[in-house]
């Protein structure tokens, strides 16, 4: 234990993604790392190699160790398509060869896509508890691979707490799943139900995932806890404009897209609309992250690229946040999943700013989080396309003078999503075989 507090004082780190990664699971580990770290602790991460990055670096104290094959990650980059404003077309053979690569791929590998990593990951974990004898061992998913090196540690006798920290559920994740469930399916659930039944702890992000989980494995019930997402925007954030246009009202979405879960198809139709009604060019909508995978949803709507809408790509931490507290209004497209809540709503929440919320059902998770939120526009998207109404209903939000939301109230509600609270959460699944109860029940 940590003589400064509660908590292990040596902790070990198994996540795919890290710093510099552009992703809600690396802004999360990275603010825990340091924050630990900070409270005095000695904290190692395995992860994932990065072309331009050493293999072993020590930053803001947190002992980062890259493993597996830089070229395979370069690799991995190329053969995807790109995405943001620019568009690069490859010739017709690198075109079909890729895509025959890629449905080869993607038809065979397991756990995830990740799996070429597993074997570095797991030869540097194995000779890092050799070494530094950590009193927690944490195996972070997505990538579930981290959760497989974990279980490949965690033989009865081990002197750590093993804690499993899922940010997708995996085994049931139907609407986007991690491999080939017609291939896999079965050998998922006996894989999945084998590593909670040696993991100490279990934690997830929303109740409704719990309860999945907890259906499915009733055994491990009792070691399943919610810790929910974590506020955790860099501290500097300077505001700025997303255009050189002068007076329109802006909206931003920044996350990243999934064909299957999270697609933009009712927003655009929506912003065409608005754009299509009296002063409707007075407005402009703006992609932050990855939308390579939906093209095919801003097919339609090439003829506003650049003149309305505004797709950035994935850019650097800092200037997302900057963008997220200029936007007069921030967009969220809910999962279409019950048991997930997207990470930026909370993010979005802590900024003050508008949020304009488009769900799939009216039970929505983040709907459910909005509840209380005094300024904020739920609409439900309707399958055949935006009616009349939801136009006018944004419009009117999009004029409304907005009442700001003052910093105690956005503190006393974020207080759950807060890193020290999040951090002590952690904490008491790592010291003991009680799980927390859920946070997020206010």
């Amino acid at each position: 234990m940590n003589s400064r507090g509660r908590g292990p004082g040596k902790v070990l780190i198994i996540s795919f993604q890290y710093w510099p990664a552009l992703n809600a699971r690396a802004f999360r580990w990275t603010a825990l790392a340091e924050a630990w770290v900070r409270a005095g602790r000695e904290v190692h991460v395995v992860c994932a190699r990065v072309p331009d990055r050493p293999a072993l670096e020590t930053r803001n104290g947190v002992r980062v160790h890259r493993v597996g094959s830089a070229w395979v990650e370069r690799l991995r980059g190329a053969v995807m398509p790109r995405s943001g404003g620019t568009t690069v077309k490859p010739n017709a053979v690198w075109r079909i060869l890729t895509a025959v690569a890629r449905n080869l791929w993607h038809g065979i590998y397991w756990p995830d896509t990740s799996c070429t990593w597993y074997f570095a990951a797991r030869n540097k974990a194995r000779k890092l508890l050799a070494t530094i004898d950590p009193d927690a061992v944490v195996s972070v998913s997505p990538a579930f691979t981290a959760v497989a090196v974990g279980r490949s540690l965690a033989h009865p006798t081990r002197g750590f707490r093993w804690l499993i920290d899922l940010g997708d559920p995996f085994s049931f994740a139907e609407e986007a799943p991690p491999n080939n469930f017609r291939l896999y399916r079965q050998l998922n659930i006996r894989f999945e139900r084998g590593c909670f039944a040696a993991a100490d702890s279990v934690s997830v992000t929303t109740a409704e995932t719990r309860e999945r989980y907890a259906a499915l494995f009733p055994e491990s019930a009792q070691k399943i806890a919610v810790i929910p997402p974590l506020v955790a925007l860099p501290e500097t954030v300077t505001a700025v404009g997303h255009s050189d246009s002068s007076g329109c009202r802006q909206l931003a979405f920044l996350g990243r897209l999934y064909p299957t879960i999270r697609r933009p198809d009712f927003l655009l139709a929506l912003f065409a609309a608005l754009g299509e009604a009296p002063e409707g060019k007075r407005y402009e909508l703006h992609f932050y992250g990855e939308t390579r995978e939906c093209g095919a949803s801003f097919a339609p709507y090439q003829y506003m690229v650049g003149k309305t809408l505004f797709l950035h790509g994935l850019v650097q931490r800092e200037r997302a946040a900057s963008a997220m507290h200029s936007a007069d209004v921030l967009v969220n497209i809910g999962n279409d999943t019950r048991y997930q809540l997207p990470s930026k709503i909370v993010e979005y929440a802590m900024t003050g700013r508008p949020i304009l919320n488009l769900v799939p059902r009216p039970d929505d998770s983040s709907a459910k989080f909005l509840a209380d939120h005094p300024a904020h526009l739920t609409l439900v998207a309707r399958v055949g396309g935006p009616a009349p109404e939801d136009v006018n209903r944004l419009r009117e939000f999009l004029e409304r003078n907005q009442e700001k939301i003052s910093k105690a109230v956005l503190h006393k509600w974020l207080a759950p999503y807060t890193l020290p609270e999040i951090s002590s959460r952690y904490d008491a699944l790592l010291s003991s075989a009680l799980a927390p109860r859920d946070p997020s029940n206010r």
